[in-house]
């Protein structure tokens, strides 16, 4: 199954049996050499994983064409075979400073191998002079680059040098023979524009100095260079542009960035056959084609690297391998074709016309997940036209669709779909449905505070902080609520009490002296017959001063009772919960022990049982006195005359007395509830300054786990600007419903305004500075004494203006910049495009995203968007169903999915950017698909 481009092994640099210098393979003219040596690479290659091989010779593709030949009767079976061509240059380096041990620089020319030798032969080797000899006065003496000639060239040689003589003409005519760099590239640009490579081989080029006379040469060198034969990383840094300002000036003194290939140079079987020096692999992620190849000079440092293990990023377990769709009819104008999809761990691009499947797809695989729930209430959704909607007149309800997905984890998962809700809870997707970017685009507010809310759902400790700080902020909104409501509570007591009860009182002690001056009258006309009554008066005063004491004491005791009971049994249920916590943190811990709770609260039962003896003694106490006061009573009723009288005039005396305690109780009640009243109204003042505190403290914590989050991600945000800041966006509202407290006949809103513009003003400065708690506790003081004897309407109760008062009007967001834009001056479009660089920034389980581009600009797309997705398709897979030619070729998506609607039956065919049925596909289906790949290679300076 076609699976996009992958990672694989290629040693593009393994010379032949007929490499005539330094080969320590055999006789290449005997075919057991040759048998040998394709069997030894058969093995090597299958043990190595390596699926291509550049099969070099100097200045000859014989030992390319002997393999092909091979290849032609089944043997190196699953290898590709590129021809690569090593030429020593006309370009004379020393390895000494002193122009001493020259050294040649090698240059090598790979080809496509659907070129044929014969054509390679004809057209480029066949068409390239080397000198001969030299004559005076004369032309050079060229001859064409045949082996036939290099041999007489070697020949020539040897009979006019001794010490070439005894070795094998060829190799010395190869040792001496140079070609032009400038005529091999016009040669292949004649003929081959397109399907060459020109590999500048790195081993002495170190040895042109780029502060010399060799500046030039090595500059042009490498401007006419493709690629590099390197496995430094220093030379990869330096060719990638990473040395310079910036890409673009590399490509502008150098023409283009330069991938770095490497292979095993191998000229034997005991030393680095197919296996590199310190195990320095190839990697190339591509088809293994020659268009896969050539991928890496659009991609040069995404699709090649040098290293032992493969390059591939470890991703979530949970990326998707695979579906399965069996042939499926849902309904009579409505079929799905079998299909088995192996999928690319990195970027997928669906395309296809309009009603191809391209949702299709995405919905199926969603609704194996729990992200998936949501699909039925979406009108637009594959499901939702499918198991919701009324079938169209004539048709049958759909049929159910199963699919099966195949996991990284090794998890296998079937669905039934439209027939089951099942699905697989382990893991969840993120898809972002077509409405998904309408929805927030369409309301700055709405897509702020949605990106707080996705940047702290992936960072859990911040989150659960960022919680905490908010819960904290609607508690102090809360406790000011609560005091408010204590104000006009208190309020209204001490305002009714305060006059009646001072009133009240003076009517009872005017009482008091009238009973008082009767008594005296009596008791000094009765003398000492007085006394019984007198004795039995005060008998009853203590009876019921007793029982008045016993009762107070029975309430409080039932109340600490109830108090008691209450808290034993939330702590119990608390405490089962924390030692449970407790014992696995225990679990965990080295040394040292955490000390669980007590279970039961030993002193407290104590306490209860202390209660209850104690209530039960009180009732027996109540008993003895109501059967007291019963007996008093009795023999009170007993008096006559003035006894009697004087007795009736005593117990009024001790009621107004008891009235005049209670109405002193309550006076003295209510001036504490003036200070109680007074220390609410501080109480207020001070929760709204730490409203103030706690919103300066939220700003900063947002604004660091944002440079957190930017950090993870600098490239994928890139021209996204992010301040968390306080603004005061609730103020107007704010204002407004404070002048509706007020008596409008007195203060009008902009009379309120100018009263609170300075305060205001202050408050926002304080805040933005980070002030000190004290600053805000003035602010707020500030804040209050302006405005608490303002006339307010008569229907306003205390607690509805000291809420107006205290309503927080400042908070906590971000100001969000794009390409120095605020939020509220871009389009839907650039909103859209921060939504869909913050989602790609954001986690690593796989990203579903259905058709974005509605209100997306092309240039944006390919300025910024397309960056984004290289750089989050590096940490997750991602499945991106799209018209946007854009979003397809310069993300460089390693797989294209083409959907298809033939006659009602839907089916999808695989393949990647460098399959040229897949590349033409794109350029028939997605408007500006020629000119997206031609801005592809034009990034990396590369027009072909």
């Amino acid at each position: 199954m076609q699976k996009g481009s992958c990672w694989n092994i290629w040693d593009l640099h393994v010379h032949t049996p007929h490499s005539a210098l330094n080969n320590q393979y055999g006789d290449p003219s005997t075919e057991k050499t040759w048998k040998n040596y394709v069997t030894r690479l058969e093995q090597a290659s299958l043990q190595y994983g390596v699926v291509a091989i550049g099969v070099t010779d100097y200045f000859t593709i014989e030992g390319y064409t002997r393999l092909l030949s091979y290849q032609r009767k089944g043997r190196l079976r699953n290898i590709l075979l590129i021809p690569n061509i090593e030429f020593r240059i006309d370009k004379v380096i020393y390895r000494e400073k002193d122009a001493t041990n020259p050294k040649r620089l090698n240059l090598h020319v790979l080809l496509s191998p659907l070129i044929s030798p014969d054509e390679i032969r004809e057209h480029f080797l066949d068409d390239l002079d080397f000198v001969h000899e030299q004559e005076p006065f004369q032309a050079a003496n060229t001859r064409k680059l045949k082996r036939s000639n290099l041999t007489a060239f070697g020949v020539t040689l040897q009979n006019q040098h001794e010490k070439f003589r005894g070795r094998d003409p060829f190799e010395i005519g190869c040792l001496n023979a140079v070609v032009s760099a400038e005529m091999i590239k016009q040669r292949l640009d004649i003929r081959f524009r397109g399907n060459y490579l020109l590999v500048l081989a790195e081993e002495s080029l170190p040895l042109l100095d780029w502060d010399s006379q060799h500046h030039g040469i090595r500059k042009q060198l490498l401007q006419m260079s493709h690629a590099i034969f390197s496995s430094n990383d220093k030379t990869r840094a330096f060719c990638l542009g990473f040395n310079h300002p910036s890409p673009s000036e590399f490509i502008k003194e150098f023409k283009s960035l330069k991938p770095c290939l490497w292979g095993s140079d191998a000229h034997a079987y005991d030393e680095r056959f197919l296996y590199p020096d310190e195990n320095r692999f190839c990697w190339i992620k591509g088809d293994v084609t020659w268009e896969g190849l050539k991928q890496t000079l659009f991609e040069p440092s995404e699709r090649v690297a040098i290293q032992e293990t493969c390059p591939e990023a470890t991703k979530s377990i949970f990326t998707l391998k695979g579906l399965t769709l069996p042939d499926t009819m849902i309904r009579n104008s409505l079929r799905i074709a079998p299909s088995n999809l192996s999928l690319n761990p990195n970027l997928v691009a669906i395309i296809g016309g309009r009603g191809a499947g391209k949702t299709a797809l995405l919905d199926l695989i969603a609704s194996c997940f729990p992200e998936g729930h949501k699909l039925p209430t979406i009108e637009t959704s594959f499901i939702h036209r499918l198991y919701v909607e009324e079938p169209p007149p004539g048709e049958e309800p759909s049929q159910p669709i199963s699919i099966t997905l195949d996991l990284a984890s090794g998890d296998i998962f079937t669905k039934h779909v439209g027939s089951d809700d099942t699905c697989f809870d382990t893991a969840d997707i993120v898809y972002l449905t077509q409405n998904h970017f309408d929805e927030y685009s369409a309301n700055p507010d709405k897509l702020n505070d949605h990106i707080i809310d996705l940047v702290f759902e992936h960072f859990t400790e911040e989150k659960r902080k960022l919680v905490s700080l908010k819960e904290a902020l609607q508690a102090n909104d809360r406790q000011l609520e609560e005091y408010n409501l204590q104000i006009e509570h208190l309020s209204d007591v001490v305002t009714q009490r305060k006059s009646q009860e001072l009133d009240q009182l003076k009517v009872l002690q005017g009482s008091k002296a009238d009973i008082e001056q009767r008594i005296a009258e009596i008791e000094t006309t009765q003398g000492k017959q007085a006394d019984e009554a007198k004795t039995l008066s005060e008998e009853l005063d203590c009876l019921l001063s007793k029982d008045r004491a016993i009762a107070s004491a029975r309430n409080l005791l039932n109340q600490i009772k109830a108090t008691i009971d209450t808290f034993l049994g939330q702590y119990s249920m608390s405490a089962t919960l924390v030692n449970a916590g407790l014992t696995r943190v225990n679990e965990t811990l080295e040394e040292g022990h955490i000390q669980l709770l007590p279970t039961e609260l030993e002193e407290l039962v104590i306490v209860q049982n202390t209660i209850d003896r104690d209530l039960d003694e009180l009732s027996t106490e109540t008993t003895k006195v109501e059967e007291n006061l019963l007996k008093t009573r009795e023999r009170i009723d007993e008096l006559d005359g003035l006894d009697k009288l004087l007795a009736e005039h005593r117990q009024t005396l001790s009621d107004i007395q008891i009235q005049i305690e209670d109405t002193n109780e309550r006076i003295t009640e209510t001036a504490n509830n003036e200070r109680r009243l007074s220390s609410l109204v501080d109480s207020c003042i001070r929760t709204f300054a730490n409203a103030m505190s706690l919103t300066v403290e939220l700003r900063a914590f947002l604004q660091s786990t944002i440079e957190k989050f930017r950090a993870g991600s600098p490239r994928a945000l890139e021209n996204i600007l992010f301040d968390a800041v306080i603004d005061l966006k609730d103020y107007p509202a704010y204002l407004q419903n404070l002048a509706l407290q007020l008596d409008n006949r007195v203060y009008s809103e902009a009379d309120l305004e100018k009263i609170l513009k300075p305060i205001v003003e202050k408050i926002v400065n304080n805040l933005n500075r980070s002030a000190a708690a004290e600053d805000f506790l003035a602010d707020s003081l500030a804040l209050y004494s302006s405005l608490k004897s303002l006339k307010t309407k008569k229907s306003v109760t205390v607690s509805d203006y000291g809420n107006a008062i205290f309503r927080r009007f400042f908070r906590v967001g971000i100001a969000l910049e794009y390409n120095g834009k605020r939020m509220v001056d871009l389009s839907m479009g650039e909103r859209a495009i921060i939504l869909l660089k913050v989602l790609l920034a954001l986690g690593d389980n796989p990203l579903l995203i259905d058709q974005p581009e509605e209100h997306l600009d092309n240039r944006f797309v390919f300025d910024d968007l397309a960056p984004a997705f290289r750089e989050a398709k590096k940490k997750r897979q991602i499945l991106i169903a799209t018209h946007n030619a854009n979003l397809v070729v310069n993300t460089d998506a390693e797989q294209v999915i083409i959907a298809d609607n033939n006659a009602g039956v839907l089916s999808y065919t695989l393949g990647s950017l460098e399959d040229l049925d897949i590349r033409d596909a794109i350029k028939t289906i997605l408007e500006g698909g020629d000119e997206a790949f031609r801005k592809r290679e034009q990034r990396y300076g590369y027009i072909f």
